[in-house]
């Protein structure tokens, strides 16, 4: 009697896997591997025709209005483009980070508002050193 039990448990135990399941093989699906998309890359890019691709120069500039006139004050590059446009009161100064793009040889200030000499509206634009600190005097 102990016999068949012995064999009854050992059939159990195989059947069952037992404890010990290094003899036994599964065969278990993996799940489907998931695609990764391609990254882009900006050296094989090719620009429309017409088009380019510009590279800009960080760059910090500062305005003092030392006059006694409310103006306005726009930066722009050789091409006549607005890099930026603000507003200085009376003894005011401002100070910003700007991105230029690079190849511009030039860079213009324009200072437009009231001119409080004649109480008329004025502007001037000047080539501007971007490096330096850029002051409004006055309207000549």
């Amino acid at each position: 009697m102990q016999k068949s039990i012995f064999i009854s448990s050992c059939l159990f135990l195989f059947a069952c896997g037992g404890s010990n399941n290094s003899g036994i093989e599964q065969n278990v699906s993996a799940p489907p591997a998931q695609s990764q998309p391609a990254l882009q890359s900006t050296t094989d890019t090719i620009a429309a025709d017409g088009h380019t691709f510009a590279m800009f120069k960080s760059h910090d500039i500062s305005f003092t209005n030392s006059s006694s006139n409310l103006v306005t004050v726009q930066l722009m590059d050789e091409n006549q483009t607005i890099l930026i446009q603000t507003s200085l009161t009376q003894g005011q100064s401002k100070s910003l980070a700007i991105q230029i793009p690079e190849g511009n040889e030039q860079t213009y200030v324009l200072w437009s508002g009231r001119n409080s000499a004649d109480n008329s509206f004025a502007s001037e634009k000047h080539t501007a050193d971007i490096s330096q600190v850029i002051v409004f005097n006055g309207f000549n």
